[in-house]
C-alpha cells in the first residue's frame, strides 16, 4: 500500500463501520422491544450518524475509487435516513409515519435490505474474512428481523436481534482494526484471508490507497 500523503488518503471507512454497527444493534433492540417504545430517541442518531455520516463516507470512497465502499455506505446511509424519517414525529399531532401502517410493511423493507446485504456479502469473498463474516451477520440480521416483523413470531425477532449483535461486534472490530493500524503503523487486529484465497483463487493486490475492501489487512 502507498503511504498516506494527505487527507484524501485517510481511510474514512471506520466512521461508516461504527455507524453501521451502532445503528444495526439499535434496530435489533427496537424490533425485539428492548427500547420500550423509545424508537423516537433513535431518530437524531439515525439521521446524523447512520444516515448523513455513511453517505459522506460513501462519497469519499467514490473519490478514492472504491465502488464497494461507495455502494454499501451510501445505500445504508440512505436506509437510515428513510428509517429516521419514518420514526420522526412529523405528522399532525406529533405522530410518526411508521405508526400509521402495519409493522409487516416495514418488515418487507428489512427483507429487501437483507437481500442487498447478501449481494454485498458475496462481493466480500475477495476481501478480508472479517468483512465477509460481518456481512453474513448483517444479512442474517435484516432477513430475520424482517421475517419476524412480517409473521410476528417473537423467536424469529430475537434471533434477528442476536444476529444484529454479531454484525455490530464485527463492524466495530474492523473499524477499530483500521484505526489501530493507522495509529500504530502496522496491522494490530488480524482480518483474515479472503474466502476466494482460501479456496485457492489468486490473491488480488490492495488498491493504491488503503480501503475497507482490501483483500487482507
Amino acid at each position: 500500500m502507498q503511504e498516506a500523503r494527505g487527507g484524501l488518503d485517510v481511510d474514512p471507512a471506520p466512521v461508516a463501520l461504527f455507524a453501521a454497527g451502532m445503528m444495526t444493534l439499535l434496530l435489533g433492540l427496537a424490533m425485539i422491544g428492548w427500547l420500550n417504545g423509545g424508537t423516537v430517541i433513535m431518530v437524531p442518531l439515525a439521521l446524523a450518524f447512520g444516515g448523513t455520516g455513511q453517505v459522506i463516507v460513501g462519497l469519499l470512497e467514490l473519490r478514492r475509487g472504491n465502488p464497494f465502499g461507495f455502494t454499501v455506505f451510501t445505500s445504508f446511509g440512505g436506509f437510515w435516513w428513510y428509517y429516521g424519517l419514518l420514526n420522526a414525529p412529523i405528522l399532525p399531532g406529533g405522530v410518526a409515519p411508521m405508526s400509521t401502517f402495519p409493522l409487516a410493511t416495514f418488515g418487507w423493507t428489512l427483507v429487501m435490505w437483507g437481500l442487498f446485504s447478501m449481494m454485498m456479502w458475496v462481493a466480500t469473498f475477495r476481501m478480508s474474512a472479517a468483512l465477509t463474516v460481518a456481512f453474513a451477520w448483517m444479512t442474517a440480521a435484516y432477513l430475520l428481523l424482517g421475517a419476524g416483523a412480517i409473521d410476528g413470531v417473537a423467536l424469529v425477532n430475537h434471533l434477528g436481534g442476536a444476529a444484529a449483535i454479531g454484525a455490530t461486534v464485527c463492524a466495530f472490530y474492523i473499524a477499530w482494526g483500521i484505526v489501530l493500524k493507522a495509529s500504530w503503523g502496522r496491522a494490530v487486529l488480524p482480518m483474515g484471508r479472503s474466502v476466494a484465497e482460501l479456496l485457492g483463487a489468486p490473491a488480488i493486490p490492495p488498491g493504491p490507497k488503503p480501503s475497507v475492501s482490501d483483500p487482507i489487512r
